[in-house]
């Protein structure tokens, strides 16, 4: 259960929606494979996923199986 999705922190780790908001983590179910971003930085958004975009990946799939092991 809850709304999930990766969000970069204050000290440029990437962390789980459901970790930081008790109201993402109780809320009904939803996955989605996007990344949110304001326009204003949409070329360095893209610069970052093109850079980091397996980490991003094998940071997913780990959440998942975070997740997995929760319910």
């Amino acid at each position: 259960m809850g709304v999930y999705f990766q969000t970069l922190s204050d000290n440029n780790k990437i962390i789980s929606s459901i970790e930081i908001s008790d109201i993402l983590k109780n809320s009904p179910d939803l996955k989605t494979n996007y990344i949110f971003a304001n326009p204003n930085i949409k070329d360095n958004v893209k610069k970052y996923i093109d850079k980091n975009k397996d980490n991003i990946i094998e940071s997913t799939k780990l959440c998942e199986l975070q997740e997995e092991k929760r319910s």
